[in-house]
């Protein structure tokens, strides 16, 4: 995951913004007493941040969450799709991982971008179920 909520300022981090570039030992500080949480089941997140796999963020105990188990490519296309988005929209109108209120999907939006007219985007994996793929068309 791409996003987690900073429970100290009730904001929400996206990793892939560039700049946690410059300020990931405090993204790993606020990881190391809990304050990252999973937006989704609230439970909390450790920073990835190596040289090899795209900065993201993991639960730090195994959970029964939606976006705990998503596949690496499913995480690779919404990083490129968000660094598209941002590059064509800027930052300040795209996120990442969203819920609607009132629409129950089987996971996040994978990239939003807010304006006149919202625009949301939802990879689809080969392997997403029938009736998943069924409640995104009807949603």
């Amino acid at each position: 995951m791409y996003k987690a909520i900073n429970q100290l300022t009730e904001t929400e981090i996206i990793i892939l913004e560039p700049t946690w570039s410059g300020n990931l030992e405090q993204l790993r500080r606020w990881s190391q007493n809990d304050a990252l949480v999973c937006q989704e089941c609230q439970q909390p997140v450790r920073v990835r941040a190596g040289e090899v796999r795209t900065w993201h963020f993991a639960h730090k105990h195994r959970q029964n969450c939606v976006i705990g188990n998503e596949s690496p490519q499913l995480l690779q296309a919404r990083a490129l799709l968000y660094r598209w988005l941002v590059s064509k929209f800027g930052s300040e109108r795209v996120t990442v991982e969203k819920r609607l209120p009132d629409v129950e999907l089987a996971r996040p939006i994978d990239c939003w971008v807010a304006g006149e007219v919202n625009f949301a985007y939802w990879i689809f994996e080969t392997n997403l179920k029938p009736p998943n793929r069924d409640a995104v068309r009807s949603g």
